[in-house]
């Protein structure tokens, strides 16, 4: 590199550092530096130029140190921090290299010129105060930065925003929310309307199949069972008589008929007419006595019909009054009763008096979409997780699939459910799409893919000197948000860059670049 020089106005000679060039990774000549802190000031354009006189010689104000401007420097402190890194980047590698090269300036035309501006005003009073303040301002902030960031971190770390490498299974899921209900579950009602009278559960308690529930009362019912009770005494009675009627007509026929046939016989043994006129008296009474005999089973028939009939209407009646005794359909657990159950009030008969639901089985559904349907299965495994029970999760599986109106809908069942599962508890089901044990996970815009088709990973190394690797990778699996791959050059978290970053950074110090050498 040049050595470059710069004649003062006095025809001195000022010779300084060989400087880095613009195309040697140097910093832009628009800023110019304070050589004992090392911070870059803002550039001054344009200075009149004025001649010292060299007959009155100018007050010398001393080198000012670390602890002028506020800050103690240890013995074995690093350098005061400098803008005068150069930096090389490595394209190809897709990787950052920053290296120091301590100069006390920042470029070399205008370090040059910045040493004339600073010989003429150091020759007058005014310009030394003018410095001594500025140095005071700059050693203050000099003195913060030093005591709240490393030297050489600040202008060494290249910021990225990164995502760590994670290990473990890779899940594609469907996750739902749903309410546990009883596979087994009946809404109780009395079935007619009545008046509770007596309570025999509450809420929670648990029943057997048959058990009494509840007792209501109905007048009318009562009632109606009363006079069927009755009315049915009373034809069970007349059929009595009935009874009686016919069997007195049926001994009557009989006796007739006996003396009819001895009759017969006599007149067969004698042709007098005494017999014939005996005979025909005997065969008259015998016909007599059937018209009776008919005429009485009818009249039973009759009376039977009627009882038979009031026997079905008393049956009806005592139905009813039945139904005012409610009584569990299945065994389970009681809930939900209503409250005119607890407060005797009035209730027809389709109103719930009560839910007993089956314990021993749970069953949830969870909706499918359209785009999953196919991905979802009879016996495929489902997680299952309950917000407002810590740490219970079961495994299930999906029992079967219906479809209603376009509406795939997937029922899960929980056998010998946990004494905390009850009926309406809040669930979160996760059906399992797809699972890869032991499998490193990446979000899906940290994949970088090339033309060729090929996968790869940006993977950071050193965030001091920014140093950048790529890692190809083979994709087992993406679901667009998270993807699992395999390689063999990456381990649980390492810090890989999101697609785009590290183009966009030498975008930047291109651009960076390109800018300080137009302003040189």
């Amino acid at each position: 590199m040049p050595d470059h020089t710069h004649n003062t106005p006095e025809g001195s000679q000022d010779k300084r550092m060989n400087l880095p060039s613009i195309e040697d990774g140097g910093v832009g000549d628009n800023t110019v530096a304070s050589p004992v802190l090392g911070f870059g000031m803002d550039r001054v354009d344009k200075v009149e130029e004025q001649s010292v006189a060299p007959q009155q010689p100018q007050p010398q104000m001393p080198a000012p140190t670390p602890q002028a401007y506020g800050t103690t420097q240890p013995e074995d402190a690093p350098d005061p921090l400098m803008r005068n890194e150069v930096a090389a980047v490595d394209v190809s590698n897709r990787a950052y290299y920053v290296g120091d090269t301590p100069s006390p300036y920042l470029s070399t035309k205008q370090a040059q010129e910045d040493v004339e501006v600073t010989k003429r005003r150091h020759s007058r009073i005014v310009t030394i105060l003018v410095t001594v303040i500025i140095l005071g301002i700059l050693g203050a902030g000099g003195w913060f930065l030093w005591s709240t960031i490393k030297p050489g971190e600040a202008r060494n770390t290249v910021r990225y925003e990164t995502m760590p490498i994670e290990k473990g299974e890779y899940l594609e899921s469907l996750v739902s929310t749903s309410l546990v209900r009883p596979i087994n579950e009946e809404q109780v009602t009395s079935g007619i309307s009545g008046t509770i009278a007596e309570t025999f559960v509450e809420n929670g308690a648990t029943v057997e199949e048959g058990q009494q529930l509840f007792r209501l009362e109905n007048p009318t019912i009562t009632d109606a069972t009363r006079r069927a009770r009755e009315a049915l005494e009373t034809f069970s009675q007349e059929v009595n008589r009935k009874a009686d009627a016919l069997n007195k007509a049926n001994e009557e026929l009989a006796k007739a008929q006996e003396a009819a046939n001895k009759s017969n016989a006599s007149t067969s043994s004698s042709s007098s007419s005494a017999a014939t006129t005996t005979s025909t008296a005997t065969n008259t009474a015998v016909e007599n006595a059937t018209k009776r005999v008919q005429a009485a089973q009818t009249e039973y028939d009759s009376a039977k019909q009627n009882e038979t009939n009031m026997q079905e209407t008393y049956g009806h009646a005592l139905e009813q009054e039945e139904s005012l005794n409610v009584h569990a359909p299945i065994a389970g657990t009681v809930s939900e009763v209503c409250s005119q159950a607890a407060s005797s009030g009035t209730v027809s008969g389709s109103t719930r008096l009560c839910t007993i639901a089956d314990t021993t089985a749970y069953s949830l559904s969870v909706e499918i979409p359209q785009s999953d349907r196919e991905r979802v299965s009879v016996g495929q495994e489902v997680r299952l997780t309950f917000p407002s029970v810590k740490d219970l999760a079961i495994t299930s599986t999906i029992s079967s699939l219906d479809e209603n109106e376009g509406t795939f809908v997937a029922t899960i069942n929980i056998e010998n459910p946990d004494e905390h599962i009850t009926s309406g508890l809040a669930v979160e089901a996760t059906v399992v799409l797809k699972s890869i044990p032991n499998s490193y996970i990446v979000p899906s815009n940290t994949i970088r893919t090339e033309k060729d088709g090929s996968t790869h990973l940006d993977v950071l190394l050193d965030a001091t000197r920014g140093i950048v690797t790529d890692v190809p990778v083979r994709v087992i699996s993406n679901d667009g948000t998270k993807a699992a791959i395999e390689s063999d050059n990456i381990q649980e978290g390492n810090p890989v860059l999101i697609v785009g970053q590290l183009d966009q950074q030498q975008q930047q110090q291109g651009s960076s670049s390109n800018g300080s050498s137009s302003n040189g």
